[in-house]
């Protein structure tokens, strides 16, 4: 609180949070986190934690400071109403551009930042455009290197389209599976939206299959593989709402997941 009270917001979230995981029903947490949240405008995880807040008063009958909470929420909604009425309300370039740019800089907090920016919708629609980026990369990259070897035909372009779309549809899948499992969120947007730019690194690499010497290319990959950890971790702390520690129980799973079925190319 101390922290909040002499402007330093990122620093309190990080201290609110830490006492979240220790006690999960900690509703003054919950609140103090959200006006930190607003403070930066993050007014998405702001809502989420008053909301969280006020159902932790009412489970422990405190009246008054549910009526904060709820007062606070209220607030937000209304304030974000007239700009909401001059953001777009479908995807535009700038969406995916905007992201990109946030998670190149910063996979852990970058992607959070950028979700709390779009409306479902939009994300949505960029979580699927990524999905979509990743897969024409991949099945270049395969096809590239599959030509150098042998022939490529259009049945072998359909399977590398096809072996392509599972690491975005599973990550969807393990993502769901999170939330049911460990959040109170459910939210198929924020599926879409985590898949999408946790294959933004592995599209890089998708790119350069068989192009660069093996240890630049190993390099590469091992790189980008961080890189999808930490974006992983992220969205999974940050937008999923996980405790640190089923995150970090969770990302390995999601990154197996993900990336088994690139095993198949040979």
């Amino acid at each position: 609180l101390t922290r909040f009270k002499l402007g330093y917001s990122e620093s309190a979230i990080a201290d609110y949070t830490k006492a979240i995981e220790r006690d999960s029903a900690h509703g003054q947490a919950y609140y103090q986190r959200g006006l930190a949240y607003a403070d930066i405008n993050e007014n998405r995880s702001a809502m989420m934690d008053w909301q969280a807040a006020e159902k932790q008063f009412d489970l422990q009958g405190d009246n008054r400071r549910r009526q904060d909470a709820r007062q606070a929420y209220e607030g937000l909604v209304r304030s974000q109403r007239p700009l909401a009425m001059l953001k777009p309300a479908f995807f535009s370039p700038s969406d995916a551009f905007m992201v990109v740019l946030k998670i190149g800089l910063n996979p852990i907090g970058g992607g959070v930042a950028a979700f709390d920016r779009l409306t479902p919708a939009r994300a949505l629609a960029v979580g699927l455009l990524l999905g979509m980026w990743f897969n024409l990369c991949f099945t270049y990259g395969v096809t590239s290197f599959l030509a150098q070897r042998s022939d490529v035909d259009l049945a072998l372009i359909w399977r590398v389209l096809g072996l392509g779309l599972l690491p975005f549809l599973f990550l969807v899948l393990s993502s769901t599976l999170g939330q049911v499992l460990f959040s109170q969120q459910r939210a198929v947007s924020s599926d879409v939206f985590i898949a999408g730019v946790a294959l933004l690194p592995i599209s890089i690499a998708a790119l350069t299959i068989g192009k660069m010497s093996g240890f630049v290319d190993f390099t590469l990959s091992l790189l980008c593989i961080v890189h999808m950890v930490l974006t992983l971790y992220g969205q999974c702390r940050y937008i999923l709402r996980f405790k640190h520690k089923i995150a970090a129980f969770w990302v390995p799973i999601m990154l197996v997941v993900a990336l088994l079925p690139l095993s198949a190319v040979r």
